[in-house]
Formats: structure tokens, C-alpha cells, sequence
């Protein structure tokens, strides 16, 4: 409840900074951020006319907008009811897309292998604060189709790019994931480290 208030707060102030404070509030810089990112995800091959992708943390919906023209079909998931307003503002009139208010406690809500890709920028961070990003990897594993990815980009704030690979290789394990990208930084506008998972049985 704590952060999903926050987050209320901080989009009402600037939607822009309330999911990227490195674009300062400017428009221009978080488009430029998230393209840079759209294409990494299209040459890892996360994207496709076919695929359907769980997108946890969405925000204001920047990458629904950035995306719906390259998968078919994308939800969004938030804790902040204000980021999911504005979310559906911004993408009115993609027939392609949704977005759902959760508890951000799990992803019970979704089926097991429903996904051909679950993208998590910047979200995972609070999961870890809050406790609850095992749980959430686990779930990520579970929703996802055979060879589906999870594209998580910054694991956690802790500053320790060896204990968040450290955490992601002990979760993959566990969870029957292969770890294809293992804390890159491929990013030149943003400093977020990449973890590309992929689910194993496809091909």
C-alpha cells in the first residue's frame, strides 16, 4: 500500500520521472530511453506479430505504447491505480492492449503458460524491497509458455551486480530457466543492468 501511495504521488507530480528519474521529467529523454530499449528486446528476439507479453510494473504505459505495433496482445500490470489511469489514457485506442490494477503480491491472477514473454523494467527492485521477488520469479516461471523469456531489466538497487546475478542464476535453477544474458549493461541512455531468462522445453 505504502508504494503503490508513492507512486500515486509521484505521477501526479511528473509522469515522465515517476518511472525513469534519470529522464528529469522530460518526455523527449524517456521516448529516447525506451526506444533504446524496444530495440534490444526485438533483437533478443522478445517481440513478435504472435507473441503475447506480461508487462509487471507498467507504469504510465510507455512501453504498451512503445510495443503494441510488435506483439499481439500486452498487459500491463501496476500497484498504483493513478499509473494505470494515466497508462490507459496514453494508450486509448490500442485494441491490443490492457492494463490491470494487482495487489503486487503475486501474479495469481494469470494462467500458467499464458505468456510468450514477461518484461519487468525497474519493477523488480521493489519486489526485492518488499520481499516478494522470489515469489514473483517463480510465478514468472510458471505463466510463461515453453521457451518464453523474462526480460528483467535491474534487478534490485542493492549496488551489487554480483548478488543480483548471484540471486537470478539461484532462481533460474530452481525454476527450470536457462539465464541467456546475465547482468549486461547494453544501454548507452540508461544504466539498467539486463537479465534475459528463458523458460526451458521450447525450441
Amino acid at each position: 500500500r505504502r508504494l503503490a501511495e508513492g507512486f500515486d504521488e509521484a505521477v501526479a507530480i511528473s509522469p515522465a520521472a515517476s518511472v525513469q528519474l534519470s529522464s528529469l521529467g522530460d518526455e523527449e529523454k524517456l521516448t529516447a530511453a525506451t526506444a533504446e530499449i524496444v530495440s534490444w528486446l526485438e533483437r533478443q528476439d522478445f517481440t513478435g506479430a504472435d507473441k503475447t507479453i506480461l508487462d509487471i510494473g507498467s507504469g504510465i504505459g510507455r512501453f504498451e505504447c512503445a510495443l503494441h505495433a510488435r506483439a499481439k496482445h500486452i498487459v500491463g500490470i501496476d500497484i498504483s491505480p493513478r499509473m494505470v489511469a494515466v497508462a490507459r489514457r496514453r494508450c486509448a485506442g490500442l485494441g491490443n492492449v490492457e492494463f490491470r490494477r494487482t495487489s503486487g503480491l503475486d501474479l495469481g491472477e494469470f494462467v500458467d503458460a499464458g505468456f510468450d514473454g514477461v518484461l519487468a523494467v525497474d519493477s523488480f527492485p521493489y519486489l526485492v524491497l518488499a520481499g516478494v521477488a522470489e515469489r514473483h520469479f517463480i510465478e514468472v516461471a510458471r505463466v510463461l509458455r515453453p521457451g518464453g523469456m523474462a526480460a528483467i531489466l535491474n534487478y534490485s538497487y542493492r549496488m551489487s551486480p554480483a548478488a543480483d546475478s548471484s540471486d537470478i542464476r539461484h532462481l533460474a535453477r530452481i525454476c527450470a530457466m536457462d539465464v541467456l544474458i546475465d547482468g549486461e549493461m547494453p544501454f548507452r541512455r540508461w544504466d539498467g543492468t539486463a537479465f534475459l531468462i528463458r523458460r526451458t522445453g521450447g525450441t
